[in-house]
């Protein structure tokens, strides 16, 4: 679908760790700067670090973040972990701009809570992709569909 003047940034849906790491080879060029948010004690932040330029690790949890510093303490100075809530636009910002945002707020997160925080980061950061790890995103996903395909499954006796 194409809607004229819709300018929204693509963004990847992934159910579990598993597809939310493999984004990292798939998706990333080196030039990437990357925000992972909701870094917990930074596995895939270490992940994104060996492949990128710039990542910055933030989550709400000081013993978490120092979890993950000590995790990544031979990393290269290009990774930054900071104790910043996933709320605080105004403080992400201030990090610098970002290509790619990697989003993992709970991977059970409702959908009420991560839909308008997707929204101000796409249009406070205007990244050009944001991964996102959550569930229930995922599993509205798997069951949308267009009208004309409802249709057309429903004449065939088949709408699900």
């Amino acid at each position: 679908r194409n809607w004229s003047g819709l300018k929204s940034i693509p963004i990847l849906v992934t159910y579990n760790v598993k597809d939310y790491r493999e984004a990292i080879s798939r998706c990333l060029t080196p030039s990437d700067s990357v925000l992972e948010v909701g870094c917990h004690c930074g596995t895939t932040t270490a992940v994104i670090s060996k492949l990128c330029q710039k990542v910055v690790g933030i989550d709400k949890s000081e013993y978490r973040l120092s979890q993950a510093r000590e995790r990544c303490a031979d990393a290269s100075g290009t990774l930054q972990f900071h104790v910043i809530d996933a709320f605080d636009i105004q403080a992400i910002r201030k990090l610098g701009e970002f290509t790619v945002l990697f989003v993992d707020i709970s991977g059970n997160a409702k959908l009420e809570k991560l839909l308008p925080l997707l929204n101000a980061y796409e249009r406070a950061i205007k990244p050009r992709l944001m991964v996102v790890k959550n569930h229930k995103l995922a599993d509205l996903y798997k069951n949308m569909m267009w009208i004309e395909e409802y249709c057309e499954k429903s004449k065939a006796g088949s709408t699900t």
